[in-house]
């Protein structure tokens, strides 16, 4: 706040005034929920030498279609009253490129906040991957103008500098941005 005919102390007195007028919404009318730290894991994830699976057509298409599902449960996630939120712990070192999170909401996999940018890579076991009980893992990132590529899964748990390697590649299999969903035809 800023102004050409107050004075230093008057102008702190404003902005006094301003301070004291900001309210909370009551919570009765407006879920609320506390933030909380992100801490630590207590155990950290182990990794093996995870390959990148062969092409599924098949895994590919859930892997994009998931993340159609997603995006409209986040949109009616914001109409519904909240179910408390999972916490959230760190894993590893954190590194300029990326840091690695893991919620207590799902222990299978972890996701990369990149840089301080607002985008995310996601890595858990894949849809397909459950159903056919081959243990691949997807990969895909979420770019802060709502398109989510999908990347090739792995075979097993990969380590976060597998996943950058990857993503930094920009092997995309295909992409989802609404209701467009893309295919590279090299991905199958």
């Amino acid at each position: 706040m800023s102004a050409k005919t107050l004075t230093a102390d008057q102008l702190d007195v404003r902005l006094q005034q301003l301070i004291k007028a900001v309210r909370w919404p009551s919570s009765a009318t407006t879920a609320t929920s506390a933030a909380a730290p992100v801490t630590a894991c207590t155990a950290p994830l182990t990794f093996t030498k995870a390959k990148q699976a062969k092409p599924n057509g098949a895994d590919l298409l859930m892997s994009l279609m998931s993340s159609t599902v997603a995006a409209k449960a986040k949109t009616e996630e914001k109409l519904t009253p909240q179910a408390p939120h999972p916490t959230w712990c760190r894993d590893g070192t954190a590194r300029t490129e990326y840091g690695v999170y893991r919620s207590s909401a799902n222990a299978g996999g972890y996701v990369m906040a990149l840089y301080d940018a607002g985008r995310v890579i996601s890595v858990y076991p894949s849809l397909m991957g459950q159903a056919d009980k081959s243990g691949t893992y997807a990969v895909s990132l979420e770019d802060v103008e709502g398109t989510t590529s999908v990347f090739p899964s792995f075979t097993a748990l990969p380590s976060p500098k597998q996943v950058w390697d990857l993503v930094e590649s920009g092997k995309r299999n295909g992409t989802v941005k609404g209701k467009v969903i893309t295919i590279n035809p090299k991905a199958l």
